[in-house]
């Protein structure tokens, strides 16, 4: 007898959408550093987005002299258009188009930080 498919959780069908946007192979790097350019750091600190997340944006690498590392510098406006895709499946919001789901997100995103 076949197992009934469970229905997926919010964070389960946003793990399906990072991996069903996730290139095969590494992402174009950004050419120039984008005039609103924002770090992995504040990304978390200021969007709530993990690396996981940020998996599906172009970045640009940027030299760290102070550690030796490299910093990925991301287009802010592509960042907050993840968070509130993020906030907006979260939520249970899905289907409609895209507008609409990011219109949802960022609204929720904006309740949350009151």
């Amino acid at each position: 007898m076949a197992k009934k498919d469970k229905p997926k959780t919010n964070k389960q069908l946003w793990t399906a959408w990072v991996d069903s946007n996730t290139h095969p192979t590494p992402l174009p790097n950004l050419e120039t550093e984008p005039e609103n350019a924002i770090n992995q750091t504040e990304c978390k600190a200021k969007y709530g987005l993990v690396p996981q997340d940020m998996v599906v944006l172009e970045y640009l690498p940027k030299p760290n002299p102070k550690y030796g590392n490299t910093t990925k510098l991301f287009d802010e406006e592509a960042v907050k258009k993840l968070c509130w895709r993020k906030t907006a499946i979260l939520a249970g919001e899905s289907g409609g188009d895209e507008e609409a789901l990011l219109e949802k997100g960022e609204e929720l995103f904006a309740e949350g930080k009151k």
